[in-house]
């Protein structure tokens, strides 16, 4: 289970388990530093939140007195950091089904062209040479093709996330993809989903094992019809939210 920590007035993570305890062990995170992981309501203390990892207290240590300075301000990207995104509705599989099936008819223009620029350039480059092998010519010119189209989907969708908080698909839908604080992805936030997204595909194009591929990406696309923040895996992986606007 990923942790998040504050230091300095800012919020770090996520961090690992294994992590996370050395970063106790080592003073990085003190009893009174506030933390928070996914299925909390709020930041907690450390103390509060896993006595049991910090070290014991030396012996004949004296209480500590009561502090008396100025109250302390919560960072604004505390309040709430819940994970159930309080006051939205999540958008169910076959909306977000719908909202993809948007996006594939925007990018099968261009996807189509790049097709047949490099499959096609390479087809009748084959035929000009008098090559009679064109078909094995043009499958590894496909894989190429495929690959160009994942960068290309990669960057539209990381561009329309950060931007305007979901892609066109989304967003003719009333639909927006966004952090367990309610606000949007940067472009990093958003290339990581998508990768996560089409991790899949890209084990796909690997031979033999393509059905795996298949299998992983049809296993994350249905698992937001039975879970009840209608979260896919690569969403919880990516701590993102679909939500309604």
């Amino acid at each position: 289970m990923s942790w998040f920590y504050s230091a300095g007035g800012e919020q770090k993570g996520p961090v690992e388990q294994a992590e996370f305890e050395s970063l106790i062990a080592t003073g990085v995170i003190r009893p009174e530093t506030l933390v928070w992981q996914p299925g909390m309501p709020n930041w907690q203390s450390a103390a509060d939140t896993r006595p049991d990892l910090l070290p014991p207290a030396l012996p004949g240590a004296g209480t500590v007195p009561a502090y008396s300075g100025p109250a302390y301000s919560v960072p604004a990207y505390m309040t709430p950091q819940a994970p159930t995104v309080t006051g939205r509705l999540y958008a169910g599989f076959w909306i977000r089904v719908l909202a993809r099936l948007i996006d594939f008819l925007v990018l099968m223009v261009p996807s189509g062209l790049v097709v047949v620029l490099v499959v096609g350039s390479s087809f009748f480059t084959a035929l000009f040479r008098g090559d009679i092998s064109v078909l094995s010519t043009a499958a590894p010119m496909m894989v190429v093709a495929s690959l160009i189209n994942a960068v290309m989907a990669g960057a539209y969708e990381a561009f329309t996330t950060s931007t305007y908080g979901g892609t066109l698909g989304k967003l003719a839908l009333g639909l927006r993809v966004i952090l367990p604080n309610g606000g949007m992805l940067n472009v990093q936030q958003a290339l990581i989903r998508y990768l996560l997204y089409y991790a899949g595909t890209l084990i796909g194009l690997i031979p033999f094992i393509g059905l795996l591929g298949t299998l992983l990406t049809l296993v994350d696309n249905v698992s937001a019809a039975f879970d009840p923040q209608k979260r896919t895996i690569h969403d919880r992986i990516a701590h993102t939210f679909v939500v309604k606007k």
